[in-house]
């Protein structure tokens, strides 16, 4: 088991949904097939000054699963996975109306060449990092979404606000 905030998730099983206590941080999804990857990253990630909610994948049909269920925040994925790989997750999320507004970053093993490096961006992700990841970059391109999609959700709460109070 590893421990996220409150709740403690097995990998492979249904992921769970934040608690009360934690429903104010912002929820961060993690999607790597290799777990000392996955480790790597959830670590890096806790260290954000947001203190997020981390829940994983370990495979892109998982990961749709996931973020249907918990609306994360940001997701950071993988483009190289059994079952669904990254980018095929990445256009899947984005057509899907209640996931296609969630950044994602993704992360990327190719030789560097600029048509693969833009693949993530054409199939809808919002940045990526090469492997083998930095925790500076990695934490600076999460810390950019992050910020974009917690104001993103401010705006719609202030305008459902002022719809529902006029």
């Amino acid at each position: 088991k590893v421990q996220r905030g409150v709740a403690s998730v097995r990998r492979g099983s249904i992921a769970s949904m934040p608690s009360e206590e934690t429903a104010s941080r912002p929820v961060l999804l993690a999607v790597d097939d290799n777990p000392s990857v996955l480790s790597f990253v959830e670590g890096v990630l806790s260290t954000l000054s947001q203190k997020p909610e981390i829940i994983t994948a370990a495979n892109g049909e998982e990961a749709l699963r996931r973020a249907e269920e918990a609306s994360p925040d940001v997701i950071v994925m993988d483009g190289d996975m059994p079952v669904i790989d990254g980018l095929t997750a990445i256009r899947q999320l984005k057509a899907n109306a209640n996931t296609m507004d969630i950044p994602i970053v993704m992360l990327t093993a190719g030789t560097g060449e600029v048509d693969e490096l833009r693949q993530p961006l054409k199939a809808g992700a919002m940045d990526f990092v090469k492997k083998p990841v930095g925790p500076i970059q990695l934490l600076a391109r999460v810390d950019s979404a992050l910020r974009i999609s917690l104001a993103t959700r401010a705006r719609r709460t202030s305008k459902d606000v002022g719809v529902i109070t006029a």
